[in-house]
């Protein structure tokens, strides 16, 4: 059994926080109490008890508090996991609106390609029209040529002969 102020000093709190508990948990507390001359006193499983009400401890014995601690830890990690898989499925949506918005930009470029395609093809048309249409020129003017170097030669003949 020890006396309040012990519990104190080996719980390392304030005698006044052990009266409060005593108080406020006196229907736990108590049957771990035994009074004598006036004075309090706590016996060995009451201490932990107590300590368990002032600090939280769930566990009734050690190993119980083990496995707590190892539940919180686990809990701990499972919550870091959960909000990791939180940010990763907003990664995931981030990414899959830059896929959408990524397809519908190579869309765009893909209809304007096959825009400067077809005005590439229309020009090259133009073009060969205008090859084409320079080459009957281009006959024509050696027709022109051709004739004429006839005429002249006729004409040649014709005036050596009148002078």
């Amino acid at each position: 059994m020890y006396k309040i102020s012990e519990v104190a000093e080996m719980l390392s709190i304030e005698k006044v926080k052990i009266f409060e508990a005593l108080i406020v948990h006196d229907e736990v507390l108590s049957p771990f109490v035994i009074k004598e001359r006036h004075l309090s006193y706590i016996t060995e499983d009451g201490v932990k008890e107590l300590e368990r009400l002032v600090f939280g401890i769930v566990a009734e014995t050690e190993e119980e508090y083990i496995e707590e601690s190892v539940a919180e830890e686990a809990s701990e990690e499972t919550d870091h996991l959960d909000e990791f898989i939180e940010k990763t499925i907003r990664k995931k949506e981030v990414l899959r609106n830059e896929i959408i918005d990524l397809k519908r930009q190579i869309n765009m470029l893909d209809k304007e390609l096959r825009m400067k395609d077809e005005a590439i093809q229309h020009y090259q048309n133009i073009f060969e029209d205008d090859i084409n249409w320079m080459m009957s020129i281009d006959k024509k003017i050696e027709e022109e040529i051709s004739t004429l170097k006839v005429e002249e030669k006729k004409s040649g003949f014709f005036n050596k002969l009148m002078k």
